[in-house]
Formats: structure tokens, sequence, C-alpha cells
């Protein structure tokens, strides 16, 4: 368990996050998520989930999000 905290990426300022260090983030907690570690606690994806986008509103932007 202390790997997988070890291996976290630092979160945001969301508040001031810029669109490169959103993307930076996205990528390094997608490899966390799917590294064999965090299978450990998290377990196999489910093969027959649909996964789909929606776009959440912010202030001054949209935000994709990939929904289950």
């Amino acid at each position: 368990m202390n790997d997988i905290i070890a291996m976290r990426p630092a979160e945001p300022n969301w508040s001031t996050v810029t669109a490169e260090e959103l993307i930076a983030f996205r990528d390094a907690e997608n490899r966390l998520r799917a590294s064999a570690a965090a299978r450990v606690i998290t377990g196999e994806p489910d093969p027959g989930a649909t996964i789909g986008w929606r776009q959440v509103a912010l202030p001054g932007r949209e935000l994709p999000v990939r929904v289950y």
C-alpha cells in the first residue's frame, strides 16, 4: 500500500491548473491506476463496462470526463 502512495502524483491546485498540468496529472494517475500494485486494491476492470465521455462545465472552460 505504501508503494502505491509513493507512486501517486502530487495533486495540482485545481483553481490554477493549466491544461498541460492537467494532462500530466491525468497521465500519471492513469499509469498508477493501471499498475499491478493498484490492481491488488482496485481489482480487474469489468470487460463488459461501457465507456463514454461527457463534458463538465467549469468556469471559463469545459472538461471532458470519461464515464463508465
